[in-house]
């Protein structure tokens, strides 16, 4: 799975719905929910109110059914849905922090599948416009973040992020500590 690895506050996260909402993407939550039909999510106010920060977006050039219909609903218990992952779609997941954790800077992704299940369970490509959507978000994250080897791994700093590390917060992405994120920041200079 293509996966981009973020260090993100709930205001560097806005930057990148916003860039995505303003390419006609649209966003589905990843909560249970008491209906068979996803809420589509075209406002940043509204991804606000999202239960949960694992989000899936959807877009026209390659979701390939109406967007309203694009997502496979499976029924949790009595009265609950959740999306079945991988299925329906192609979609791109977003797991990124929409709400403030006080001091502290939490890891973040973007990723998509290579392959997708139709609703006849027929395995798919994810397809080319999907890429394309996909890498000009990754554009649009190397032009606004920066980059940092942090352990095996390289990851984008929001602004806010790095903002908040110089002024003390702690970062959660196990066994690395503020300090390493300062020296690596450092080092770019």
């Amino acid at each position: 799975m293509p996966e981009t690895k973020l260090l993100l506050t709930p205001s560097d996260s806005d930057s990148l719905f916003e860039f995505a909402l303003s390419r006609g993407a649209v966003f589905v939550g990843d909560s249970l929910i008491d209906t068979p039909q996803p809420e589509l999510l075209s406002q940043l106010n509204r991804i606000h109110e999202s239960t949960k920060e694992h989000l899936y977006l959807l877009h026209s050039t390659f979701t390939n059914s109406p967007l309203g219909q694009a997502l496979v609903m499976i029924k949790v218990d009595d009265r609950r849905w959740a999306v079945k992952q991988r299925y329906g779609g192609p979609y791109i997941d977003f797991l990124l922090p929409l709400r403030e954790r006080k001091g502290l800077v939490v890891p973040a992704t973007i990723g998509h599948y290579p392959f997708f299940y139709d609703f006849a369970e027929n395995r798919k490509g994810a397809g080319d416009a999907l890429k394309r959507f996909y890498r000009s978000l990754c554009v649009h994250l190397r032009s606004h973040l920066k980059r940092v080897r942090l352990g095996k791994g390289w990851f984008y700093l929001g602004d806010d992020a790095r903002l908040r590390l110089s002024e003390g917060w702690e970062v959660n992405l196990g066994g690395v500590t503020r300090v390493d994120v300062m020296e690596a920041l450092a080092a770019l200079q």
